[in-house]
């Protein structure tokens, strides 16, 4: 399939308030790349497998809790990624989703498109005079249940038996790189080179 522009979302739901966490010491500075985003980068590497990010441009800032800017933390992020295959990928994040927690992802391309992500916890819907509902999922333990048990699964099963897993730290790595390049945009204002971060410089 040619032409495979993607994109992933991820929208947390906190409660207390970004602004709490910050005030606590809980959400460290630049948190939305290297703990939150750093997550649909992975998933777009996953969906443009072979191919190397080459570019990367990215904005971000205080929207939701804005009195907390100057203290590093940004709750709104969008970072745009350029593939050496020509792919074009978008990542976006945001910490104050009242509806609840929203995570998806979507690739497309010549062939067709492929989609990922429900955060309904079941296809039943309320119709009332006061419009549709729905209930959804709250928080990410929820919602990712079954994989992280996987994934710990997988673990211990690797651990022993002395196999490789699926995920290695080069796959961390990768995802790493797009991160810093993401927080280098923001403070540059300006698209960044991923090998620049990857060569350390």
């Amino acid at each position: 399939m040619q032409s495979r522009p993607a994109r992933s979302a991820r929208r947390s739901c906190f409660a207390p308030s970004p602004g709490t966490l910050a005030d606590a010491g809980a959400v460290p500075p630049w948190t939305i790349f290297r703990e939150t985003l750093i997550h649909d980068f992975d998933v777009l590497l996953w969906l443009n497998p072979g191919a190397r990010p080459v570019s990367l441009f990215a904005m971000a800032d205080a929207l939701v809790a804005q009195e907390f800017r100057e203290r590093g933390l940004l709750d709104t992020a969008v970072a745009m990624i350029r593939f050496d295959n020509g792919a074009i990928a978008t990542a976006e994040a945001n910490f104050q989703a009242t509806y609840g927690y929203d995570v998806r992802a979507e690739a497309f391309g010549s062939a067709g498109m492929v989609t990922a992500g429900s955060h309904a916890t079941s296809a039943m819907r309320l119709y009332t005079k006061a419009g549709i509902s729905q209930q959804i999922v709250r928080a990410n333990t929820a919602l990712f249940f079954d994989a992280y048990t996987a994934e710990l699964a997988h673990f211990v099963d690797c651990v022993r038996r002395g196999a490789t897993p699926s995920v290695t730290g080069v796959d961390a790595r990768a995802a790493l790189a797009i991160a810093l390049a993401a927080m280098r945009s923001v403070e540059a204002g300006m698209p960044v080179g991923i090998e620049e971060i990857e060569a350390g410089r």
